[in-house]
């Protein structure tokens, strides 16, 4: 009779526990193999590429500007940013108001409209990234300031 026994360790920390116990069938019944695995996830960190942005009102003046959002996982699987925000916020309840008929979002993207006056906003969203190997899903609500002077 011989007994095999050995641990297989792959590569995104788990382990395969496995133990085989076999002999000719016509001195030994027959035995079944056993194997045991445990896989070890860890947690995602998100990551935007900015938090904050300046710009000047004399372009807003002249134009509407575009902000594209950025955000990177730990697993570097692909982030996805929340088809509309949480909210959109000023500094004071007169720029809130400013806020809300100037300042549009969707979808990672924010639109900064002609005219938006001088002050501090916040627009705040969700990201998340989805479970890969060794990564547990995530999903987290960032706030990105905009400074118009």
């Amino acid at each position: 009779m011989r007994i095999l026994k050995g641990t297989v360790t792959g590569v995104l920390m788990a382990a395969l526990a496995l133990t085989l116990i076999a002999a000719p069938a016509s001195v030994y019944a027959a035995s079944s193999p056993t194997a045991t695995q445990t896989a070890t996830t860890q947690d995602q960190t998100i990551t935007l590429k900015s938090s904050s942005k300046t710009v000047k009102a004399k372009k807003l003046k002249k134009k509407a500007q575009k902000i594209k959002l950025s955000a990177t996982s730990d697993s570097g699987t692909a982030v996805t940013f929340a088809k509309k925000a949480s909210s959109i916020k000023g500094s004071n309840k007169k720029a809130t108001k400013n806020a809300k008929k100037y300042i549009t979002y969707k979808s990672g993207k924010i639109t900064l409209k002609k005219g938006l006056p001088k002050g501090t906003y916040t627009v705040s969203f969700k990201v998340s990234v989805a479970a890969s190997t060794g990564y547990n899903a995530a999903t987290k609500t960032v706030k990105y300031t905009i400074k118009v002077k």
